[in-house]
């Protein structure tokens, strides 16, 4: 008697990553905006299929100046063809009609510089070209400040609300270890939210719980900013209910 033939099964969707069938994530910024603090979009292999449906959701997200993504580029400037490049984890500059990086414009949440163009043994120091990127900078990891969360080294995402304001959808911000180092950095970061009683000097978390350090705040939480005043259960933001 034979033995059964063994079929392999393949998913023959575009593979990317090492696990097909695992979403991965990525943060991808606004080319050009310094302030831009990144968004995060999953690559969830039965929603986006292709590069072509990824450009469509970085320009949804990421809103470019300049028009629809048309290119997502690594920090180095390389442009990423296809869905099995992107490594996740990873940050990617969202490029519209441009069509480059603008290197003397880069999100300050990345801390990094515009790379240098190798010089030559027999060329003198000071005739270093910037223009061009070369080799991916590379990004210091290692976060010495104080901790929040369980991974220090990675950026956190949270949405803030307004205090009062219960029309308020929120906005989405950028916990970076390299930048927010302590609690007050990060009541200071909130002031973009521009409350019409003065500075965010409170955090909240919807149940009423006020927040008091960084090892406290979640990856993907929400939270509502006040001044001095207490937090107004009675005028929560509509979409926290």
């Amino acid at each position: 008697m034979s033995k059964k033939p063994v079929v392999e099964k393949k998913w023959q969707g575009e593979v990317f990553g090492t696990q097909a069938s695992t979403s991965s994530v990525i943060i991808v910024f606004r080319n050009g905006d310094k302030h831009h603090q990144g968004v995060k979009i999953t690559l969830n292999p039965k929603v986006i299929r292709t590069i072509d449906q990824l450009k469509e959701k970085c320009s949804s997200e990421a809103n470019l100046s300049t028009g629809p993504v048309r290119k997502i580029l690594t920090l180095d400037g390389k442009s990423v063809a296809s869905l099995e490049e992107f490594e996740n984890g990873e940050s990617y500059i969202a490029v519209g009609g441009e069509g480059k990086i603008d290197f003397t414009n880069l999100p300050m949440v990345l801390n990094i510089n515009a790379p240098q163009r190798a010089v030559s043994p027999s060329s003198p120091k000071s005739n270093v070209d910037v223009s061009s990127p070369v080799k991916k900078p590379v990004v210091e990891k290692k976060f010495q400040g104080e901790k929040f969360g369980t991974q220090a080294d990675k950026a956190y995402f949270i949405k803030i609300f307004r205090n009062g304001d219960k029309h308020h959808t929120g906005d989405k911000l950028t916990v970076h270890p390299k930048k927010i180092k302590t609690f007050d950095q990060l009541l200071q970061a909130c002031n973009v939210i521009q409350l019409p009683t003065g500075s965010v000097r409170k955090l909240f978390t919807p149940s009423g719980k006020a927040i008091k350090s960084l090892e406290e705040i979640e990856d993907n939480g929400n939270y509502i900013c006040a001044a001095g005043e207490q937090l107004n259960k009675e005028k929560m933001p509509t979409v926290l209910l």
